[in-house]
């Protein structure tokens, strides 16, 4: 007589069972936190660079508005528009621009020794005579922060005087920024053998370059700026 062997059958262990399901769910608690910790990161980096981004247009408005008010300080014009001639009240004094008249208001000048007194080497007053038949010696130009003095702004251990923006127009204070911005003034004599004039009145012109510095709201944030403006 044939006996049949019983199969054994495997029993469920509830306290195996629990101990794998508490593994697998710490598993998946650690990649959800680390994909939420990625997700942090990644936007606090794009708020960030907007932030950057967004300053850094705050400081480029205010340099290209300095590059304009020294324009206007150029022409001997007030923010507003009116004439504003030399020893005036708000616009430059004597000592640093000669009485120019209503008839130029346009505030360029041709070449002569009337205005040498006003526009030296030292940069007096923001302005700064480079003659191109006798170079200067200096190794870098003078609105480079080794050789500018840039006021408030940080990042800069020259000496150069620069005018700070609406000192000679009356221009309002540019709101949102660290420190106003500020500018310096070359002026450079177009002559036949330096800046060539294919109108043939380079004998008798002057060229100026105007170099602008600002800050947005954070001091770290800084734009320069340069145009040129001749006759």
């Amino acid at each position: 007589m044939k006996i049949d062997t019983p199969t054994p059958v495997a029993r469920y262990n509830p306290i195996h069972q629990r101990g794998a399901s508490l593994l697998v769910s710490l598993v998946f608690m650690l990649l959800l936190a680390f994909l939420g910790l990625a997700a942090i990161s990644n936007s606090t980096l794009q708020e960030r660079m907007a932030n950057n981004q967004s300053d850094r247009n705050v400081a480029l408005q205010a340099a290209q508005m300095a590059l304009r008010d020294a324009e206007r300080d150029l022409a001997a014009r007030t923010a507003s528009g009116a004439f504003c001639p030399a020893g005036s009240t708000g616009c430059r004094p004597t000592g640093y621009r000669s009485s120019i008249s209503a008839a130029d208001a346009a505030g360029y000048w041709t070449w002569g020794p009337s205005l040498i007194p006003y526009w030296t080497a030292a940069c007096t007053g923001g302005q700064c005579y480079n003659d191109c038949n006798t170079p200067s010696t200096a190794t870098v130009p003078v609105w480079d922060d080794s050789a500018a003095n840039w006021g408030n702004q940080p990042g800069y251990t020259g000496t150069f005087p620069t005018v700070q923006y609406g000192t000679y127009t009356g221009a309002s204070a540019i709101p949102n920024v660290y420190a106003q911005p500020r500018y310096i003034i070359e002026m450079f004599r177009a002559i036949n053998s330096c800046l060539n004039d294919s109108y043939g009145q380079a004998t008798s012109h002057v060229v100026f370059r105007i170099t602008a510095r600002a800050v947005g709201q954070n001091p770290n944030t800084i734009v320069v700026l340069q145009s040129m403006s001749s006759p």
